[in-house]
């Protein structure tokens, strides 16, 4: 564990949260990435219940592992009970239809649709997989700090980033064929 969040765990042990605006700061963005991947809408109101969470829970941090993946575990069950109350958004399409409008043709917005529309793709995943396509692509950790994370074997999470993939090639060769 590093020196300053060694410190932290220390001072929260003794009652000390004066160093919280400091973790928020360090963490803050890569929380509100994993929130909004997982669940886009409420990114905001899901960081926040993280952070209130690791608040809560800090001073019983035990140091098995690096605080950054403790911080991930959090953020990830936050993320996933989320995404187990709520049922997945209308497709784009759909939304497009129901309001009588057309996509604009501005190339940000086009490239901002793509995006929502990969996000989509995602979510139709299991819960299992969508985690380890977070961890793993948009959070960069290795198989190591997944595993540490979710709390498998090395060995699962690679099986789980296999399976996923080709899940995900599944599901984007046929909303292409579909497009076609």
């Amino acid at each position: 564990m590093q020196d300053i969040e060694k410190r932290w765990v220390d001072d929260a042990r003794r009652g000390d949260m004066g160093f919280f605006p400091e973790l928020v700061t360090a963490y803050q963005n890569r929380v509100y990435a994993m929130a909004y991947r997982f669940h886009a809408e409420e990114a905001e109101d899901i960081a926040q219940e993280i952070f209130i969470a690791i608040y809560r829970n800090i001073a019983r941090f035990e140091g098995r592992s690096k605080l950054s993946t403790w911080i991930y575990r959090i953020a990830t069950n936050t993320a996933i009970n989320q995404l187990r109350r709520h049922k997945p958004v209308l497709p784009l399409e759909e939304d497009m239809l129901s309001a009588g409008t057309s996509p604009p043709a501005d190339t940000d917005l086009i490239a901002k649709s793509e995006h929502e529309e990969f996000r989509r793709v995602i979510e139709q995943l299991s819960t299992n997989y969508q985690e380890i396509i977070e961890l793993y692509y948009f959070q960069e950790l290795s198989y190591q700090s997944i595993a540490d994370i979710l709390q498998i074997p090395v060995r699962t999470v690679e099986t789980r980033l296999y399976r996923a993939r080709a899940k995900l090639k599944e599901l984007l060769s046929g909303r292409e064929e579909n497009h076609a």
